[in-house]
């Protein structure tokens, strides 16, 4: 899937009542489904929100605040509910960015548990601003967000951390089914009509492949007298193909992290030593030339969601 292209399809259809995030509307689980399955993406977000998050801020809930910073981070945006109460405060409560979607005048922002449903069941709350008083859901998308709907900031490695997550999937499928070869298996009794055929593949697809596992070519024959062959098909050097591509795509994930030291996330480098002090010294910078614009965009949100600067995150 073309991930970086897929963020901007956000499409209305006259018979939706909202805006879809991505193609299928599914875009956000996507985002999620690489944070959990490529281990050195949710090593770099969770390692950011971490220090982001610090000892949290004074006006916002600690626990609030870190999933704030969480969905910031994977998404480039987040939603939370601001309640008035009648005391002159304001209650906080976090909804999950990932099940809202836009309404088409932008005026709303509608939840669902689940988008993919035929019959969804949505709430709807009015979209609030640091020019609004009252209620409803306050909607931030950072600044490198191009569309209707945030972008996150690694959307340079999406592709990358797709492929990864194949090859994750596809190592997983080798060790289930005992590493075995992709073959080519003959059937030489006879061509089946169609339906037959499908249903003799996907026997074969669900018992001994997955998604991401051994391919295998399967062909009917005439010839009656002949017994079923399976002819084994090894590529030359898979397994380390696989590693090179594996290295570079890591690289290519930690880049898009803008992490100075891939030691900072527990990721082995050729070299064998890194001191303590080193270790300082790449997680300074680090904090100097990435944190501190997350922090301040942050900052800048925060200021618009509680009405007044927060202190400076610790």
């Amino acid at each position: 899937m073309d991930f970086a292209k897929e963020v901007y399809r956000n499409i209305f259809n006259p018979r939706d009542k909202v805006i879809k995030w991505g193609e299928k509307n599914n875009y956000p689980n996507l985002i999620i489904n690489l944070y959990e399955s490529v281990p050195e993406h949710s090593a770099a977000i969770d390692f950011i929100e971490g220090i982001i998050t610090g000892n949290g801020i004074e006006e916002i809930d600690y626990w609030l605040y870190k999933k704030i910073v969480i969905d910031y981070l994977l998404f480039g945006g987040f939603t939370i509910l601001k309640t008035a109460l009648r005391n002159g405060t304001n209650n906080y409560e976090y909804i999950d960015i990932s099940k809202c979607r836009l309404s088409p005048d932008n005026k709303s922002m509608l939840y669902s548990e689940e988008w993919n449903r035929t019959k969804v069941e949505t709430i709807t709350y009015p979209i609030i601003n640091d020019k609004n008083k009252g209620s409803g859901i306050f909607y931030f998308k950072s600044h490198r967000s191009r569309g209707i709907y945030p972008t996150p900031y690694y959307l340079s490695a999406l592709q990358s951390l797709d492929t990864l997550n194949s090859i994750i999937e596809f190592h997983n499928t080798s060790a289930k089914n005992g590493f075995s070869p992709n073959v080519i298996i003959n059937f030489n009794n006879g061509v089946p009509d169609e339906d037959t055929q499908s249903d003799i593949e996907k026997s074969i697809k669900e018992k001994f492949t997955g998604s991401e596992g051994q391919r295998f070519i399967l062909a009917f024959n005439d010839n009656k007298d002949s017994a079923v062959t399976i002819e084994k098909l090894q590529a030359d050097n898979l397994d380390e193909k696989f590693t090179d591509l594996q290295k570079f795509l890591q690289n290519e994930i930690i880049i898009s992290h803008r992490i100075t030291s891939p030691q900072l996330i527990g990721v082995k480098t050729e070299n064998t030593g890194f001191s303590k002090t080193e270790y300082q010294e790449s997680l300074d910078v680090f904090k100097e030339t990435v944190i501190s614009n997350f922090e301040k965009e942050l900052d800048y949100a925060m200021s618009l969601l509680i009405g007044a600067q927060p202190n400076k995150i610790v």
